[in-house]
This record gives structure tokens, C-alpha cells and sequence, in this order.
């Protein structure tokens, strides 16, 4: 599993774990783009990917943080919900 800073590249992934995960804000896609092309207020989004067969990488997760001085807030955050437990 690799963590890293959310990029533009990532936006359809992060809409479509956000669309999937029923407690995930969904948020429009220029929503997400504030993110990346503003910093007012600041934020930060981080991604999680599993390595699946052939090098490439399957969306696990996403966060999104925002600075409000001393402190963070946690604004967003989903799971795939393939990694989810089963209800019940």
C-alpha cells in the first residue's frame, strides 16, 4: 500500500470512491479542483493505492484535510469498499 498527495491525474478516482462510499462527501468535480488549483483555505488531499497485477495501482482510499491555523480538519474521508467489512 502507498500513501501519497492527491494530483489532478487522481480526480476521476477520487470522484468515483467518493460516489461509492455512502458517508464520503460527494463533492463536484470542481470541488475537487479547488483543492489542487486554490489554497485558500489551505488543504491537503492523500490517496492510498494498492499495487494490483501488471504495475498498476487500484484506488484504496482518499483524504482530504484542512488547515485552520494550529490545526487540521478532517474534511473528507472513504474507503473502497471493496476493503470495507461486510454489514452485519
Amino acid at each position: 500500500m502507498e500513501i501519497r498527495p492527491a494530483n489532478k491525474a487522481d480526480l476521476a478516482r477520487l470522484i468515483a470512491m467518493s460516489e461509492e462510499a455512502g458517508p464520503a462527501a460527494r463533492w463536484s468535480a470542481q470541488q475537487w479542483l479547488d483543492i489542487f488549483e486554490t489554497q485558500i483555505p489551505a488543504r491537503l488531499a492523500w490517496i492510498a493505492e494498492e499495487s494490483i497485477a501488471g504495475g498498476k495501482a487500484s484506488a484504496a482510499g482518499f483524504l482530504v484535510a484542512q488547515n485552520g491555523g494550529a490545526e487540521w480538519e478532517l474534511e473528507n474521508i472513504a474507503a473502497a469498499a471493496r476493503l470495507l467489512p461486510e454489514p452485519g
